[in-house]
């Protein structure tokens, strides 16, 4: 049943996160060097003391190596990770998530044993779900009432060599984690119908263009991701169940993470906001007492709140 109450461990959890940000991720966050840039680098010394934590293994299993967390524990972390720094924010989530469903759920025993030591081992092994091309509507609101249009077929190929093994054709944009990733989880086309295959990144024929922010912007680390006759063993598809979780109509399974990173951004506009306030004085008052302030910073609590309650929901 939905419940409004954290548990103790989520609570525990949550103000460790809030600890490290505070600690470690703020004070890198606000220098100017990183506040100034348009094209700010990812701060990856952040994600590897965040991994550290246990946050890129968050909600892989305990008997995996991982934390076991649930939905709501990810998107509290993830709101506490994103009002330090949203970029690290987004490449741990998208790590956690994609970690706990491939490891947990959609891997067969051989796969897992092939992956899992490295996952857990290497504190920079990150993980991306290469879906998007070029013609796809994917766009947040692009079907907003209205009826959606036909599904674009993939472009991606994956066809069978002599060997029986798959050679992989194609072009993914805009891949969350590409640039950092070690696994890509590969949507293709096969002459069955849609795949996901498993891609470790130092598979030959890969390349890999990361987007510059001023190429669109995004959060975490985004880039393109090519494969140019890339053979892959055929034991590394995931089956029909994980095309259904991750590709299929309506998989949201990364929603209420990112929603709570956006939730994340907000309260830290708002701290900023409260703070400020506090000490501009305006009039021989503090503009924090000024009735036309508080008004409106007491809307922005409102609405906050309102927004995380309907994350914790989705969750």
């Amino acid at each position: 049943m939905y419940n409004l109450r954290l548990t103790e461990e989520q609570s525990a959890i949550r103000d460790s996160v809030r600890e490290f940000v505070a600690g470690e991720i703020t004070p890198i966050a606000i220098k100017p060097e990183r506040l100034e840039p348009f094209d700010v680098p990812l701060a990856m010394d952040l994600v590897d003391a965040g991994g550290e934590l246990g946050l890129r293994t968050l909600t892989l299993s305990e008997e995996a190596g991982g934390a076991g967390a649930d939905a709501l524990t990810s998107c509290v972390v993830a709101e506490e990770l994103a009002a330090g720094d949203v970029d690290v924010a987004s490449v741990l989530g998208w790590t956690a998530t994609l970690g706990g469903l491939l490891f947990n759920e959609l891997m067969n025993d051989e796969q897992r044993a092939r992956f899992l030591s490295d996952f857990v081992s290497d504190n920079r092994y990150h993980l991306a779900l290469a879906d998007r091309e070029a013609d796809m509507e994917t766009a947040l609101g692009i079907n907003y009432h209205r009826e959606a249009g036909d599904d674009v077929a993939i472009e991606t190929t994956a066809n069978r060599n002599g060997d029986g093994n798959w050679v992989v054709n194609g072009t993914k944009i805009r891949i969350a984690n590409a640039p950092v990733a070690k696994l890509f989880a590969v949507l293709a086309s096969t002459d069955d119908g849609p795949e996901i295959l498993l891609i470790p990144a130092d598979s030959g024929g890969i390349s890999i263009t990361e987007t510059p922010r001023d190429g669109g912007w995004y959060h975490g680390s985004c880039g393109d991701v090519s494969f140019t006759d890339c053979v892959v063993p055929a034991a590394n598809a995931l089956g029909r169940e994980a095309l259904t979780t991750l590709a299929g109509p309506g998989a949201d399974f990364i929603a209420p993470i990112l929603q709570a990173i956006n939730l994340g951004v907000g309260r830290a506009a708002y701290d900023a906001a409260v703070d400020y306030s506090g000490v501009r004085v305006q009039g021989g008052r503090r503009i924090i007492e000024h009735q036309a302030i508080g008004a409106k910073l007491a809307e922005v609590a409102i609405n906050l709140e309102t927004v995380r309650n309907a994350v914790w929901r989705a969750a």
